[in-house]
């Protein structure tokens, strides 16, 4: 049984909100030296132990409530996991957002910035 949704917003205030709040691969990178991001890695410590964006962070999704006093508020956290179908990034985003943090996902996670940047780990 199909149930229906109201929308709340018009296709095109949607698409507009989710590229504000999503940032690419390279993008990110051209951004990082300027200081003003923290890639957040939301996997478990395993694997981010094998293979991660360089200079991330790891607190996995299961412990980011009790652990947010480690994120600074006055930078923009770029949450990000596996791959593009990976959902804890999105709820490590929503998580954040609620909390009043300036977000913005990795589009695509740890394996589109792998096509074209370097990894660090023990992989």
């Amino acid at each position: 049984m199909a149930v229906a949704v109201e929308n709340k917003l018009s296709a095109a205030d949607y698409f507009s909100a989710k590229l504000s709040y999503e940032i690419t691969p390279w993008t990110l990178n051209l951004k990082l030296p300027e200081g003003k991001h923290v890639v957040l890695d939301v996997r478990d410590r395993e694997k981010w132990e094998l293979e991660r964006v360089p200079g991330s962070l790891n607190i996995p999704l299961k412990d980011l409530s009790a652990r947010l006093g480690e994120l600074p508020k006055d930078k923009t956290i770029v949450p990000y996991c596996s791959n593009m179908i990976c959902g804890l990034a999105v709820r490590a985003a929503l998580q954040l957002a609620e909390k009043g943090y300036s977000v913005q996902m990795m589009f695509g996670g740890l394996e589109a910035w792998k096509k074209n940047h370097p990894v660090e780990g023990k992989k």
